[in-house]
């Protein structure tokens, strides 16, 4: 298992201009409240020109499915961008493809051990990195936990009824500075429910949007395919990450404390299992998955002290069944 402390890790050599994309153009005629302001004006809705709906933009599970592009006002009735609140089961995964063998291997030669040889990396590679989107959602879900950083990546007062012109505004921590990413609200559907992440509630968007707006920032949702968790709570904390492997092992009162104190001053954390994806073990986890750490608390019983530790599967599904479950 690996857990991902979150709180700025340091960029390659290219500088600040080459890494930019065009889609953070902040010249005043493009801002956000520019290009919503005119298209509220001009009773229209936007579409994104950086961004348009495409088959390509798509995991390789999804391309050749018959997907529409569709807007919440055309999925569902009353719409919403935020019901009740942003939560952790706000944040369900979708369909995101299968594991590129190669992708994950030089993701791992590339970002943890760029002094083996590549070889070992692709022999390697189940036991590296996280695949689909998981390690996304599962920061996501840990941000829901902080409301004034979750305000600063999703800002609340949007709607799909006041001055709703088709478009959301986002913010991502990249390359030492908070930027805006603004998408329209065409998402991805099958048979009109939404195919990727979604919320429990079928009127709610805001982490199909977000989502959404993670995936230009890196060019696609199929590029969302495979990454670590950590990459995803620096984008959406601007904090430092640390990574704590657990092999080997560490005494368990000692990764319980250090959990503990982490939460108590604020951190975020993910954690997972090595493996191929989506193989459940004995207890209801599954391998190569990413986790939300919740809590950690202690149970007094029969004079004996429990640590435990509560986490959320990104899946939706997938019940765990080990001690101190509910069954």
């Amino acid at each position: 298992m690996t857990a991902d402390l979150a709180q700025t890790t340091h960029r390659h050599d290219m500088s600040f201009e080459q890494q930019i994309p065009q889609v953070f153009d902040a010249s005043p005629a493009n801002t956000f409240e520019v290009i919503k302001a005119q298209y509220v004006s001009a009773g229209r809705w936007f579409e994104d020109p950086d961004f348009p709906p495409s088959p390509s933009l798509l995991p390789d599970s999804l391309k050749e499915e018959n997907v529409a592009w569709r807007r919440p006002v055309e999925i569902c009735q009353n719409p919403e961008f935020i019901s009740k609140g942003m939560t952790r089961l706000d944040v369900v995964q979708g369909k995101l493809g299968k594991k590129n063998k190669y992708l994950c291997a030089l993701l791992a030669y590339i970002l943890l051990m760029p002094n083996l040889p590549f070889n070992t990396c692709w022999s390697m590679y189940p036991y590296l990195t996280f695949t689909a989107n998981c390690w996304v959602l599962a920061a996501i879900a840990s941000l829901t936990n902080k409301s004034k950083l979750m305000n600063k990546v999703v800002p609340a007062a949007q709607s799909f009824s006041s001055n709703y012109a088709g478009i959301f505004l986002f913010r991502f921590w990249q390359y030492s500075d908070w930027v805006e990413v603004f998408v329209d609200d065409r998402l991805p559907t099958i048979d009109g429910h939404l195919v990727l992440t979604h919320s429990i509630q079928k009127n709610e968007f805001w982490s199909a949007l977000l989502e959404k707006a993670y995936a230009k920032l890196n060019g696609s949702y199929a590029a969302l395919h495979v990454g670590f968790p950590s990459e995803a709570l620096r984008d959406f904390t601007s904090g430092i990450v640390e990574t704590i492997p657990l092999k080997p092992a560490p005494a368990t009162q000692s990764i319980w404390s250090i959990m503990k104190h982490c939460l108590n001053k604020g951190a975020l954390i993910c954690c997972g299992m090595p493996g191929f994806q989506g193989k459940q073990n004995e207890v209801g986890l599954f391998t190569g998955h990413a986790y939300s750490v919740i809590k950690v608390d202690q149970v007094h019983l029969n004079q004996t002290v429990h640590n435990l530790i509560r986490i959320r599967n990104p899946f939706g599904h997938g019940e765990y069944t080990g001690c101190w479950s509910d069954r």
